[in-house]
């Protein structure tokens, strides 16, 4: 970031990327946005009678195959796959929205210094508990990588 006028910090936001009821590709949702189309809808991924109320927001798009990462060069797909085995449905999608950002702000990773990055992560509720994180984070290697 830097400082503008009266000291004010400045951010840029280069890239986006969604996964969501109203679907994963940014001119799909913003066109539902305009429309005032809504995601909910009467939930089909938990039984019946199981919450107080029938109704939410499925992301019914998101299969978690590769492909819902976005457009990836050769190289990330195999670390990611990999991922995929050890992540829930909810990290999985949070990957593949990172990725759609990067993808959409035509990341180069060499190009920019690692500290000087930041990524705004959004989810209204995650139905996994902290202990589920464990077997992923036990598959990193030493230098923190996958």
């Amino acid at each position: 970031m830097t400082a503008g006028p009266q000291g004010s910090r400045r951010v840029a936001i280069t890239g986006i990327g969604l996964v969501s009821p109203l679907g994963s590709q940014l001119d799909a949702f913003w066109d539902a946005l305009a429309e005032g189309r809504s995601g909910v809808g009467i939930l089909k991924s938990i039984p019946a009678g199981a919450l107080p109320m029938p109704f939410g927001a499925e992301a019914w798009e998101f299969s978690g195959s590769i492909e819902d990462f976005g457009d990836l060069p050769s190289e990330q797909k195999k670390p990611i796959r990999k991922g995929l085995k050890v992540m829930c449905r909810e990290c999985q999608m949070g990957v593949a929205a990172a990725q759609r950002a990067m993808s959409d702000a035509a990341w180069n990773e060499p190009a920019i210094a690692p500290e000087r990055v930041g990524i705004v992560f959004g989810s209204d509720y995650m139905l996994t508990s902290p202990d589920e994180f464990a077997a992923g984070i036990e598959q990193r290697s030493s230098d923190g990588t996958f």
